[in-house]
């Protein structure tokens, strides 16, 4: 069972990854955005606030893809949260810890 914890924990460091990646990159698109609209066209600023709303609900993608990792142990959503570095987690259905027993783990 500890190949599989292994992998699940790799793949919530993926998924991890790939959250502050994304927040990054909506960061730049909403600033080059903005900038862009305010400069060069007179857009209302409800359309401009709009937008960077809307946009935002992008950023739930990635985060819930996350969140709904599957357990190794339950097979239901273990509950990762991108902003915490897991060593090991406790499934939040059913509540069994997961640990990769591996050395090159941080």
């Amino acid at each position: 069972m500890s190949q599989v914890e292994c992998e699940f924990l790799d793949n919530v460091r993926h998924k991890q990854h790939r959250v502050w990646l994304t927040m990054l990159l909506w960061w730049i698109s909403v600033a080059v955005f903005v900038a862009l609209i305010t400069s060069f066209a007179k857009a209302p600023d409800a359309s401009i606030q709009g937008v960077c709303y809307g946009s935002f609900l992008l950023l739930y993608i990635p985060a819930i893809s996350l969140y709904r990792l599957k357990c190794p142990h339950c097979q239901r959503a273990a509950g990762a949260w991108p902003i915490f570095r897991y060593k090991f987690m406790y499934c939040k259905a059913c509540g069994t810890r997961i640990e990769c027993k591996r050395k090159d783990v941080q």
